[in-house]
């Protein structure tokens, strides 16, 4: 091997490495801010598009690379109306979109949505209770009564 072929061999090997540094690099602060694996996950369907025929910024469309953080507590999570009472908005509405798998089934693709309320099971009584719905208008949601 004549040096030129040693000089392009060692600037490849350079250049490899480097990349693969810089990749490692990037997916472990991923990891690290996140706090679980994998880091990102690809919106796989449109339901969470406000639109069929046009994207927009901030909107989550197919696919869409979305970081992934672990939260350690509910209390983390700002629902839908918490968020339209403080005007806190991620990805184009109000609240935090959560991932989560259904069933806790890791064999089925997770689901992304918006976190719209809480809903509490009322061991006494049976049903359930919306607790952050109680002081809302009945003009800013559509109320529908027990037939």
């Amino acid at each position: 091997m004549d040096p030129g072929e040693k000089t392009q061999l060692r600037d490849f090997v350079v250049s490899i490495s480097a990349a693969a540094l810089i990749a490692l690099l990037i997916i472990g602060g991923l990891y690290v801010y996140a706090g679980n694996w994998p880091p990102m996950v690809v919106v796989e369907s449109g339901s969470m598009q406000h639109s069929s025929t046009y994207a927009y910024l901030g909107d989550l469309n197919i696919g869409d690379m979305v970081v992934v953080k672990r939260v350690s507590s509910v209390s983390q999570i700002v629902t839908y109306v918490q968020g339209a009472e403080s005007h806190f908005s991620t990805y184009g509405e109000f609240g935090n979109v959560i991932i989560y798998k259904p069933y806790g089934s890791s064999n089925v693709v997770p689901i992304i949505h918006r976190a719209i309320v809480y809903i509490q099971y009322n061991k006494t009584g049976g049903g359930y209770n919306i607790p952050s719905l109680a002081g809302l208008n009945d003009s800013e949601w559509f109320v529908m009564t027990p037939s």
